[in-house]
């Protein structure tokens, strides 16, 4: 009977040692896979990060062209508006000399 008991005790032992491993199996898989998933996010997150930094160079870029060609259509302006005025004021200058 102390036998039987014994045997019964070791069975049981083992059985729990058993469930435990494959409690812990499980958990460890578990890590692995949320250690994989961070990972995968991780990249995924400084993937989009420098796609948008990238994005925003580009667009600044951009504007900087832009702003360079409006500068040079604003001096372009600026100069024929001086060359009008001058020839208006040649012309003004000229006019009463054509009335007499």
């Amino acid at each position: 009977a102390k036998a039987f008991r014994q045997q019964q005790a070791r069975q049981s032992a083992s059985m729990l040692e058993d469930q435990a491993l494959m409690k812990l199996r499980a958990i460890r898989t578990e890590r692995e896979t949320l250690q994989e998933r961070f990972k995968r996010m991780s990249h995924a997150m400084s993937d989009a990060t420098r796609k948008r930094a990238s994005k925003m160079r580009s667009e600044l870029a951009h504007t900087q062209k832009e702003r360079d060609r409006s500068n040079e259509r604003y001096e372009q302006l600026r100069v024929s508006l001086e060359k009008a005025r001058a020839s208006l004021a040649s012309l003004a200058v000229k006019l009463p000399e054509l009335q007499r």
